[in-house]
């Protein structure tokens, strides 16, 4: 199974590359609303479906307008799957999306940031069974640090959880710069972020070869 992977496109709109599954880790936009996301992303997407078999996306705090709107987007439901702390599974492979992330002060008023505490209640939802996690956030330890500073911005909570879990590979963004291989344990994180700091495209789509079980 080939994964094509990416986050923080922040309304850039790129060519997608040849995959089974398209893993989007949110931030696809700037606060827009959902009238941009059905009338401009959703139909991006759908001129690309030759593409892809199915496209796999979680929010961001940069998502808010559109998560907070809750709506439905039937004409896009057979190839566009939204989780929101939730489990899809294709192929035989279990997918886990969740789109929350660490409060900060840089990160106000969003509806997906929250202090640790309570993301610990929501990261613990993730199957012990997830094979591929998606998430917006970064695990603290894990690609998580902007270029030429030291302090690390990704969750301890989702860290905790995903040692446990111990999922085959794990995709997140939000922090654009942040290193995009590591392994720990078996399990395999890729930060996706196209995007450079000063949101200007600098990475391609991270292509991961998921080899399935026969």
């Amino acid at each position: 199974m080939k994964i094509c992977a990416m986050s923080d496109l922040h309304r850039h709109q790129i060519d997608i590359p040849k995959c089974d599954v398209l893993a989007i880790a949110g931030d696809i936009s700037g606060f827009d609303d959902a009238k941009w996301f059905g009338e401009i992303f959703l139909p991006y997407l759908k001129e690309q479906k030759n593409k892809y078999d199915i496209c796999l996306l979680v929010f961001g705090n940069h998502d808010d307008m559109i998560h907070a709107a809750n709506v439905s987007f039937p004409l896009a439901s057979d190839y566009v799957k939204i989780l929101t702390n939730k489990e899809f599974t294709y192929k035989g492979v279990k997918f886990f999306g969740s789109p929350y992330c660490k409060y900060s002060e840089k990160i106000v008023d969003s509806i997906n940031a929250f202090e640790e505490p309570f993301l610990k209640t929501l990261f613990n939802d993730i199957p012990e069974d997830t094979d591929v996690l998606i998430t917006h956030s970064p695990p603290y330890g894990f690609g998580d640090t902007v270029i030429n500073q030291s302090y690390h911005l990704g969750s301890t909570s989702l860290t905790e959880r995903v040692r446990i879990v111990k999922p085959k590979i794990h995709i997140f963004g939000h922090i654009h710069t942040g290193k995009k291989y590591t392994k720990e344990n078996g399990t395999s994180y890729y930060n996706v972020s196209i995007l450079n700091d000063n949101y200007e495209l600098t990475y391609k789509p991270t292509i991961i070869n998921y080899v399935t079980a026969t």
